[in-house]
């Protein structure tokens, strides 16, 4: 008998394009399931409370948070509705980010403020965020490129950053004379 590691399994089960393609869709399925229940228990709402205010039976809900339902829109929709939010589908789930119940609070009253939707701030934040990253990693690789290149006697300096670097260029000059 061949024994295989837990490791080498589910390697060999990622191999496997009819697995792989179930795990996809349960993982999204099971995500969904996991913001539903976290949303109900966070307002405090039974499965048959939630069940009343969809107009279904509490075993629906059993059997939706058990993952031994495949949910249709319909069904995804009044259960959106009836936990008081709104369903979104998107073709970009890895991208797609939830707000933590702990914050919705904080997100609600920047929007209100700034007069815009709640969609809008969060994007503006993240898209801020992003940009803010983004220009620290460029001016780090920027300031890696700044070198000397001895065999072709030149500068690599990035426009930018001429004037931070001048001053230190003709130091080195100097001494690069000095060594010659």
């Amino acid at each position: 008998m061949v024994e295989k590691t837990l490791k080498e399994f589910f390697n060999n089960l990622k191999n496997n394009k009819e697995i792989e393609s179930k795990i996809e869709y349960y993982k999204a399925l099971s995500r969904l399931v996991l913001e539903v229940e976290e949303e109900r228990l966070f307002k405090n709402i039974s499965q048959e409370e939630l069940a009343n205010r969809m107009g279904t039976k509490q075993e629906a809900i059993s059997r939706f948070e058990s993952l031994k339902h495949k949910p249709g829109y319909d069904f995804l929709a009044r259960l959106s509705k009836a936990l008081g939010g709104r369903l979104s589908i998107t073709t970009n789930g890895d991208y797609a980010f939830v707000v933590p119940n702990k914050y919705r609070h904080i997100i609600d009253k920047c929007a209100m403020e700034k007069g815009i939707l709640t969609d809008d701030l969060i994007e503006d934040l993240f898209t801020q965020k992003l940009e803010e990253m983004q220009y620290s990693t460029i001016k780090h690789e920027k300031k890696q490129i700044n070198i000397y290149e001895k065999t072709t006697k030149k500068y690599i300096i990035m426009e930018d950053d001429k004037e931070e670097y001048t001053g230190n260029l003709q130091l080195l000059d100097k001494n690069l004379e000095y060594a010659a």
